[in-house]
């Protein structure tokens, strides 16, 4: 299976009154052109994570231990870190964030995240826990990054300061057990402005922060869009519950120009992780925009630019770039 997803949303405890349906705008894209391998001819593998940034486009792929960087006509490559275990290599990395000439990815094999300046390693910055994120950001040199305790969902460290006292905040999703409280609050992480968004992977909610004193604006429920319904209700009639696992919905997100896309995975004909919602960033809330339906049948991981969508085709091994209307 693609994905370890066994069990029932309880979105009962989590969710209040739901908006009424409505009718869902569906948009087709096409894909222009792929690539496939590196210029060392080695394949790609399994990205996990993409990001679109200084006019590039990085990939994070888990199981070769590297970060790629490329233009968006897929020239100028550069790969940086390798697998391993020494300060600059990367042992078990989950996700990465980039900003001006500085990647900071998440290793799990080293307990933090790893700085690479200019695509040089430059330091360690130790975070503690064991949830380690896919998506994180940095703000005002501090990272925010998903921890999850009974009592507080995300961690702020100080990335020029490792002896600062680490900071603990934000209230995780309360669930029957104490086990499903701590494997259910995974949540996607980005910043906007003076916001900051945590995308939950089971839960078709939006939270969203104030990061001027961390407290919780709204929660964005998007159950309403008729994609998510039908999926919702496939799970609840098909997938049985379990208590030590649960059902991931969303594969990935990302943030571009004011919009929040959501990568959702689909299952009544069939999984399909093939479907973007697009949500408009107005004031302090989230509006639904559109759909937008990916050429391939199942994607991982993607990246928005101005022009493009680029996603990772696990079915094929390459790597699609998509003309976004």
């Amino acid at each position: 299976m693609k994905k370890t997803t066994l069990s029932l949303l309880l979105l009962t405890l989590l969710l209040g009154c739901k908006k009424d349906s409505f009718e869902e705008v569906k948009v087709k894209l096409q894909k222009i052109d792929e690539i496939e391998d590196y210029p060392d001819s080695s394949l790609f593998i399994g990205a996990t994570s993409m990001y679109s940034a200084n006019d590039k486009i990085y990939i994070l792929d888990k199981s070769r231990g590297d970060v790629a960087s490329f233009d968006e006509n897929f020239e100028e490559f550069n790969v940086f870190g390798k697998f391993g275990m020494g300060p600059e290599e990367l042992n078990i990395p989950t996700g990465f964030f980039v900003t001006k000439d500085s990647v900071f990815v998440f290793d799990q094999g080293a307990g933090g995240i790893k700085l690479f300046t200019d695509s040089k390693y430059n330091k360690t910055i130790r975070i503690p826990g064991g949830n380690y994120p896919t998506r994180f950001f940095l703000y005002n040199d501090l990272i925010f990054s998903t921890h999850i305790t009974e009592n507080t969902n995300f961690v702020i460290a100080d990335i020029n300061d490792t002896d600062a006292e680490i900071k603990q905040i934000g209230e995780p999703f309360k669930f029957p057990s104490t086990f499903q409280t701590m494997i259910r609050n995974h949540k996607l992480l980005y910043q906007s402005d003076l916001l900051f968004f945590a995308v939950s992977d089971n839960l078709p909610i939006i939270q969203i922060y104030d990061l001027e004193n961390y407290s919780l604006i709204e929660e964005f429920d998007y159950s309403n869009i008729p994609t998510v319904k039908q999926t919702l209700n496939f799970i609840k009639e098909k997938i049985p519950l379990n208590e030590k696992s649960y059902t991931v919905s969303i594969n990935d997100a990302y943030l571009h120009n004011n919009a929040i896309f959501i990568l959702w995975a689909t299952r009544v004909d069939g999984y399909k992780v093939k479907t973007i919602f697009k949500f408009n960033i107005e004031g302090e809330s989230l509006v639904y925009n559109k759909t937008y339906i990916l050429p391939g049948e199942y994607y991982t991981t993607f990246c928005v630019s101005d022009k493009y969508i680029f996603a990772y085709n696990e079915d094929n091994h390459t790597m699609d770039k998509i003309e976004l209307h």
